[in-house]
């Protein structure tokens, strides 16, 4: 009898071990997903800065065509570049939160599984120790329990 429940004890400290393993797993691809959105992050804020100076350049520019008197045509012109070189950062924009938030979304469904496989795991273990219990206890066959 005392055989038998440090064995279970023995075998649930395993089980244990394997889940604070699975969490320490799961713990370290949610650490790495963030860099990787951090690094997106970056890259992200780099390219929108780098849009900025290329807005506020052609922004000069105009502003050097008008001083120059040129006609007002020119300068609608112009004003279109800008605002679809403004149109296409914001866009740029979008597209990079988005494969961000695809990203957390990939890091939340992946911590999920890991957590969601570790417990079918440990339940399924459990179920096979308690069986082994139930017919070493009561000498029926472990089919029996309900």
């Amino acid at each position: 009898m005392q055989g038998r429940e440090e064995s279970a004890q023995a075998y649930a400290e395993e089980l244990e071990k394997r889940v604070q393993g699975r969490e320490e797993t799961a713990q370290a691809y949610a650490e790495e997903l963030e860099k990787r959105v951090q690094g997106r992050e970056e890259t992200a804020q780099a390219y929108a800065e780098e849009l900025e100076k290329r807005v506020q350049a052609d922004h000069e520019l105009i502003e050097q065509i008008l001083q120059n008197s040129v006609d007002n045509i020119l300068g609608i012109r112009l004003e279109k570049i800008r605002v679809e070189d403004s149109k296409r950062l914001d866009d740029m924009q979008k597209a990079v939160l988005a494969s961000n938030e695809l990203l957390r979304a990939e890091l939340a469904e992946k911590a999920q599984m890991a957590s969601n496989e570790a417990l079918r795991q440990e339940l399924e273990a459990l179920r096979t120790l308690v069986q082994a219990l139930y017919q070493s206890q009561l000498g029926k066959p472990a089919d029996s329990i309900p």
